[in-house]
């Protein structure tokens, strides 16, 4: 079932969906997103899992262009604290295809 979803005049979207049968919750970027975009969907997150809690997210990154918004300080300080409140226990993050984000480098 889609929740909602974020356009933006640069053509950058956000569409928020939730599997009801396995109680998770996906959101999935296309564009560019910026801060502001960035912060209303993951605050539409806590205002879904206040009336429903959603204990699995996934936040899908593969359609993103350009760096990913840099507001993790607030993600961390101030989002993180509220979405444990309102039950989120797990998180799945896929990368963007072209940042090489997922590569880790092991001394030898």
């Amino acid at each position: 079932m889609i929740l909602g979803a974020l356009r933006a005049v640069d053509g950058s979207r956000r569409t928020l969906t939730y599997e009801e049968q396995d109680q998770w919750l996906r959101a999935t970027w296309h564009g560019y997103v910026d801060p502001v975009e960035a912060m209303s969907s993951a605050e539409q997150y806590l205002a879904h899992a206040g009336v429903r809690p959603c204990p699995y997210l996934l936040n899908d990154n593969s359609g993103l262009q350009g760096p990913w918004f840099d507001a993790v300080e607030w993600l961390q300080r101030v989002w993180l604290p509220q979405a444990l409140e309102v039950g989120l226990r797990y998180v799945a993050h896929v990368v963007q295809a072209d940042t090489r984000a997922d590569i880790v480098s092991l001394p030898s």
